[in-house]
C-alpha cells in the first residue's frame, strides 16, 4: 500500500507567515498614523503658536492703587483705588514669599517652559464630563489668565490658548519677572490685590517684613481667600499652611527643623476701610477735584493708575487743626447748635501750599467741604481792601477822621436819596481817629468815610487783587462794601490774607505738590506768585493788622511769641465770625458760622456770658492752632512801616470828616485817650434785620466741589492819584447801599470790634435800622 503523501511545510507555514504580514501591516499602519498625527499634530502646534499674539494687558490687571501722602511724601494721607493693588519691585519681595508662592502653587516654576499639559489634560476630561471649573495650571497660565485674559472660565479652548501665551510670555520674561507680576497681581482677599496690599490687609505690614510663616500663610490662601482666611475658617487655613511649609521643605527652600519651628501666624482684624471718613475726607476729595479740574487727570486714572500724589498738607499742622477745632476750651460741643459750623484754612504765602484744612468733621456724613464752598458773610475782615486802597491814593495811617457814632454820609443812603446813620459798636464814638486806631477798633464812621474818598470801586478793586473772585457773592461798588457785606468762601479769604503775609505778592491756593506715575514725575503744583500790592503798602498795612493782635481786645487771646497781624469780623445776629491773620510764615483764616439764617447771638459764649463774634470763638481756634503750627518755626519780623502817603483836611461827604496835618515823628501813631468803661451789655437781643443772610451754597453730592480756581485778577497798574471827591456826591448808581440797623446790645467783651449788615436792602427800601458796628476788633 502505497504510503501517503506528506504534507508539505508550505501549507503549515503560511498561516503563520500571514499572521506575521497581518501584524506588520498593522504595526506600519500604526506607525503612519501616529507619525501623520504628529505630523500633523506639530503643524497644528505650530499654527496655533504662530497664530496666538499675546494680547494688551487687560484693563484690569493694569489697575493699581493711588497713594496720596501728606507733603513729606511718607506719611499715608489715603488711597484711591477701584482695584486695591500696589505693585512692588522684585527686590521688594521677600525669598521667603517667593518660595512660598512656588511651594504652593507651581513646585516645578524654575524647570517648567510655562505650561501643564496634564492641567490641560484635566480640564480636557472635565470639559467632557460637563464640568466647567477645572484648574492645576501653572503660576505663568495663572499669570496670563490674571493679566492678559481675564478669562474666569475653565473651558478646553481657553487652556489651549492661554497655554500658546504662556509658552511665549515664558520665552519672552525673565521667570522672576514673572513671578513678581504674578505676586503683584493674584487676589488675596480681604479686598487685596498683589502681595504689598495682603501683607497689610492680613498683618498690617509691608510686604518686605514679611516673615517665613506670614509668607507661607498668604499662598496658602490664594486658591480660595474666601475659605482659607484663618478669621473663616481656621482649620482649613491650618491644612493650607502645612500643605504650603511641607513643599518649601520638599522644595530645599527650608529646613525640616526649620518647618517643625513654623506655627500659622496671627493676622490682623479685617478693617472695613472707610477711605473718606472724618475730616481726612474732604482733604482726599479736593485733591481728587484739583487734579481732575486743574491737573486734567480722569478718574480712572486716579482711581486705578498706581499714581503716588505728595499733598502740601503738613501731617502735624492738619492734626492741629482738628485739634483746635475739637478742643472744648476754643470751641466747645456743649450747648452748640447743630446748624453752627466752622472752617480753617492755612496757607504759605510763599508758594499758595495749603498747610491745613477743615472743611468739616465728617465727609461720609456731609460731603459739603465748608472751607471751599460755603459762602459765608465777611464783615470786618473786608475792612483792610479799602486800607490798600486808601494807600496806594496816597492817604497815610496818620490821616484821622472823626469816629463818632451816628454819622450822615450823602452817600450812604438805602434809596439813592435819603442818607442813612452809620453807628458804631454800641453807638459807641471813638472822636478823631487816625487809620490805625480805626483800624484796631474796627470804627465803622471813619472806615465808611475812608471807602467813600478813595472809592468804593478801588475797596472791591483791591479785594479782588488780594485773590476774591470777581463773582464773589455781594461783591459790590457801593460804600457799604468795606463793611463786608459780600460773602466769600474761607480759602478765598485766606488767599488774600496771604497775599498781604507775602507783602503782596498773590499766589494760588493749591493742595497738590507733585504726582509721579513710575517713578516719573507727571504734574507739579502750581507755585508762582505775582506781586499785586507795592512793598510799601503792604508794610503800612501790616503796620495796622500787627496793632490790632497788639493792642486790641484779641491782644489777650493771641500768645504766639512771634509777630502776628491780623483782622476780626462779625455780621449782623452774628450769622459770622472771622479771624484772618497771619505771620510772616503762615497765613491762617477761621470762620463760625450759621448755616440755618437764625444766627448765632442765641448761642451763649460760657466763659464771658456774651455773644459769639470773631474775637471770641475764631480767635480761640486760631490761636490753638497757630501756637502749635508755627512751633520750631524761626522768629521772622514783617517789615518796617514804611509810613507812605499824606495827611491833609478833606471833607467829602455831608459828615465831618477831619484829617491831622501834623507829620508826626512816631513810629506809631498816638494812641486815642482810653474810653470810659462800657456798661454791662443789654442781654435783650437786637431787632433783626428784615433781610435775611445768603443761603449756604449746597453742592451735589456725594462728591464735593473743588476748591474752584479764582479768576485772576487784572495786573496792577500804575494808578494816577485819584481825585478827592466833592463834599457831596451823587448817590451810586450801581446798586443802593445797606441801610444803618441799631446797634446791637450784645457786646463782645474787646472795646472794638464791628457788625455788619447781612445784605444791602432792596432799591428804595426804607429801614431804621441799618449797619451796626461791632466791638471784636
Amino acid at each position: 500500500m502505497a504510503a501517503a503523501p506528506r504534507p508539505t511545510s508550505r501549507p503549515a507555514r503560511r498561516p503563520a507567515r500571514r499572521r506575521r504580514s497581518t501584524g506588520r501591516r498593522v504595526l506600519l499602519v500604526l506607525l503612519a498614523l501616529l507619525l501623520g498625527g504628529a505630523v500633523l499634530g506639530g503643524a497644528a502646534f505650530a499654527y496655533g503658536y504662530a497664530t496666538t499674539d499675546v494680547p494688551e494687558p487687560t484693563e484690569l490687571g493694569q489697575k493699581a492703587t493711588t497713594t496720596v501722602y501728606y507733603s513729606d511724601g511718607v506719611t499715608k494721607l489715603g488711597t484711591f483705588a477701584d482695584v486695591n493693588r500696589t505693585p512692588v519691585t522684585t527686590d521688594a519681595i521677600p525669598q521667603d514669599m517667593r518660595d512660598a508662592i512656588i511651594a504652593a502653587e507651581d513646585r516645578s516654576f524654575y524647570e517648567n517652559r510655562g505650561v501643564s499639559p496634564t492641567g490641560i489634560a484635566r480640564a480636557f476630561v472635565s470639559n467632557l464630563r460637563g464640568n466647567a471649573t477645572q484648574g492645576g495650571s501653572t503660576i505663568t497660565q495663572q499669570y496670563v489668565k490674571n493679566y492678559y485674559t481675564g478669562d474666569d472660565t475653565q473651558s478646553l479652548q481657553r487652556k489651549v490658548r492661554e497655554a500658546f501665551i504662556a509658552l511665549k510670555v515664558d520665552n519672552e520674561l525673565d521667570k522672576d519677572q514673572i513671578l513678581t507680576d504674578y505676586l503683584n497681581t493674584i487676589y488675596f482677599g480681604r479686598g487685596a490685590y498683589g502681595v504689598q496690599e495682603a501683607a497689610q490687609a492680613y498683618f498690617g505690614v509691608d510686604v518686605g517684613q514679611l516673615t517665613t510663616a506670614q509668607a507661607a500663610l498668604l499662598a496658602g490662601i490664594v486658591p480660595a481667600p474666601s475659605a482659607f482666611d484663618p478669621a473663616i475658617d481656621p482649620a482649613a487655613a491650618e491644612r493650607r499652611f502645612d500643605y504650603v511649609v511641607d513643599g518649601m521643605v520638599e522644595t530645599g527652600a527650608i529646613t525640616q527643623a526649620e518647618r517643625d519651628g513654623l506655627e500659622l501666624p496671627a493676622t490682623v482684624q479685617q478693617q472695613d476701610e472707610q477711605t473718606y471718613a472724618g475730616p481726612t475726607g474732604y482733604l482726599l476729595q479736593a485733591v481728587r477735584d484739583e487734579l481732575t479740574t486743574r491737573g486734567g487727570f480722569t478718574e480712572d486714572e486716579l482711581d486705578g493708575g498706581g499714581l503716588s500724589i505728595t499733598t502740601t498738607f503738613d501731617a502735624g499742622m492738619q492734626a492741629a487743626a482738628v485739634a483746635a477745632m475739637q478742643d472744648e476750651e476754643a470751641f466747645p460741643s456743649e450747648g452748640r447748635p447743630e446748624d453752627v459750623e466752622a472752617a480753617l484754612v492755612s496757607i504759605d504765602p510763599a508758594d499758595g501750599a495749603v498747610r491745613a484744612m477743615y472743611g468739616g468733621p465728617d465727609y461720609l456724613e456731609r460731603p459739603l467741604n465748608v472751607a471751599t464752598q460755603e459762602n459765608v458773610q465777611a464783615g470786618s475782615i473786608f475792612k483792610p481792601f479799602a486800607l490798600i486802597a486808601a494807600l496806594e491814593d496816597g492817604v497815610s495811617l496818620r490821616t484821622r477822621y472823626n469816629g463818632n457814632s451816628g454819622l450822615y454820609f450823602s452817600e450812604y443812603t438805602s434809596d439813592g436819596v435819603t442818607p442813612q446813620r452809620v453807628p458804631n459798636f454800641g453807638d459807641r464814638d471813638r472822636g478823631r481817629q487816625n487809620l490805625v486806631e480805626a483800624t484796631v477798633d474796627s470804627t465803622n464812621t471813619v472806615y465808611v468815610a475812608l471807602n467813600i474818598d478813595v472809592g468804593p470801586e478801588r475797596t472791591r478793586e483791591a479785594s479782588v487783587r488780594a485773590g476774591l473772585p470777581e463773582q464773589t457773592s455781594g461783591l459790590a461798588d457801593n460804600p457799604a462794601n468795606v463793611l463786608g457785606v459780600a460773602s466769600p468762601r474761607v480759602i478765598d479769604m485766606a488767599r488774600a490774607y496771604a497775599t498781604f503775609a507775602a507783602q503782596g505778592v498773590r499766589t494760588t491756593p493749591h493742595v497738590v505738590a507733585e504726582v509721579t506715575q513710575d517713578g516719573e514725575v507727571v504734574y507739579r503744583g502750581q507755585t508762582g506768585g505775582e506781586r499785586v500790592f507795592a512793598e510799601d503798602v503792604m508794610a503800612d498795612t501790616t503796620y495796622a493788622l500787627s496793632q490790632v493782635v497788639e493792642d486790641g481786645s484779641i491782644s489777650r487771646t493771641i500768645d504766639l511769641d512771634r509777630p502776628a497781624a491780623g483782622k476780626t469780623g462779625t455780621t449782623d445776629e452774628a450769622r459770622s465770625a472771622w479771624f484772618a491773620g497771619y505771620t510772616p510764615q503762615l497765613a491762617t483764616v477761621v470762620s463760625v458760622f450759621s448755616t440755618d439764617g437764625q444766627g448765632m447771638e442765641r448761642w451763649d459764649d460760657g466763659n464771658r456770658g456774651s455773644a459769639v463774634t470773631g474775637s471770641s470763638y475764631p480767635v480761640r481756634i486760631w490761636q490753638e492752632y497757630m501756637s502749635a503750627a508755627t512751633e520750631g518755626q524761626p522768629v521772622v519780623d514783617f517789615p518796617e512801616r514804611a509810613d507812605i502817603g499824606t495827611t491833609s483836611t478833606s471833607r467829602s461827604s455831608s459828615s465831618e470828616r477831619e484829617r491831622d496835618s501834623s507829620s508826626g515823628a512816631s513810629s506809631r501813631p498816638a494812641p486815642a485817650p482810653a474810653p470810659e468803661p462800657e456798661p454791662e451789655p443789654d442781654p435783650e437781643p437786637s431787632a433783626a434785620p428784615t433781610t435775611a443772610a445768603p443761603e449756604p451754597t449746597q453742592a451735589p453730592e456725594p462728591t464735593a466741589t473743588a476748591p474752584a480756581e479764582p479768576e485772576p485778577a487784572p495786573e496792577p497798574t500804575q494808578q494816577p492819584e485819584a481825585p478827592r471827591p466833592t463834599a457831596t456826591r451823587p448817590p451810586a448808581p450801581q446798586e443802593p447801599s445797606p441801610p444803618p440797623v441799631e446797634p446791637p446790645t450784645e457786646e463782645d467783651a474787646g472795646p472794638a470790634g464791628e457788625v455788619v449788615p447781612t445784605a444791602p436792602p432792596a432799591p428804595g427800601a426804607q429801614r431804621d435800622a441799618g449797619p451796626g458796628s461791632g466791638a471784636d476788633g
